[in-house]
């Protein structure tokens, strides 16, 4: 009964050990995805797949007008070099997400009151984001046909643009953005005042147009009035509401 007695007690203090040892870890991990560094690295990471996105859109743009500019077939394959760079960005960012979700704990990460929603973005963007790379590497391997299939899909066309999303991120790195925070919480805040002054203003020009566009009528009571050169102003400004 001791040996038995003896072994559950070792047993539950190799248990303590492994328990504050994890969360040591844990702690150390917090304090490294939450340091100035690697928030400093998250948003040139952010930074740099923006620009990337930009270089790429161009690219393809360039690209398609050279095409129709000398008549030739539109060609909707992505260049492989893009590809490969996504996949990174893609692994990088997969990254990023797993040592911070396991530094918050699986369940604290999705439920913190203050970044709740931007961790929760941060999953729906990867997720996509890693969707649309797999369709990309299959679209590489694939047939002609099976190509021309794919890119025909609107779904994945929109997978495509779910990419851009990921820009908004840049917002989540507070110390080095939050000038950024600080006014786009303020534009929020001041959407309701906002809708309520440009009804006003709406309301104000809508006023002021009917009272012009009722006074050019009554001066306007002949109709050699309307094709008299000195008052063609008056009826291209002000003949309408419209104008």
């Amino acid at each position: 009964a001791m040996s038995k007695l003896s072994k559950k007690s070792k047993s539950l203090v190799a248990d303590k050990d492994q328990l504050r040892e994890l969360r040591e870890l844990e702690a150390e991990l917090k304090k490294f995805v939450t340091g100035r560094p690697y928030e400093f690295g998250s948003g040139l990471l952010i930074i740099g797949n923006a620009l990337f996105i930009g270089c790429q859109t161009e690219i393809l743009a360039q690209r398609a007008m050279e095409n129709a500019r000398n008549n030739l077939e539109q060609n909707h394959e992505t260049p492989p070099e893009f590809i490969i760079i996504q996949c990174v960005f893609c692994l990088l960012f997969a990254v990023d997400l797993a040592l911070r979700w396991v530094a918050e704990g699986f369940i604290d990460f999705l439920k913190d009151p203050e970044d709740r929603w931007w961790n929760r973005l941060d999953i729906f963007i990867v997720f996509f984001s890693t969707i649309d790379a797999i369709v990309e590497i299959s679209l590489m391997s694939s047939g002609d046909a099976e190509r021309g299939i794919l890119n025909n899909l609107s779904v994945l066309r929109i997978l495509r643009v779910v990419r851009l999303v990921r820009v908004i991120r840049v917002i989540r790195v507070t110390k080095f953005f939050r000038e950024l925070r600080m006014m786009l919480y303020s534009t929020l805040n001041c959407l309701k005042t906002l809708v309520w002054i440009s009804l006003t203003f709406g309301l104000m020009f809508y006023i002021f147009g009917i009272s012009y566009t009722t006074a050019a009528l009554n001066h306007l009571q002949k109709r050699e009035d309307w094709s008299d050169p000195d008052k063609q102003d008056l009826v291209a400004h002000f003949a309408t509401l419209e104008s």
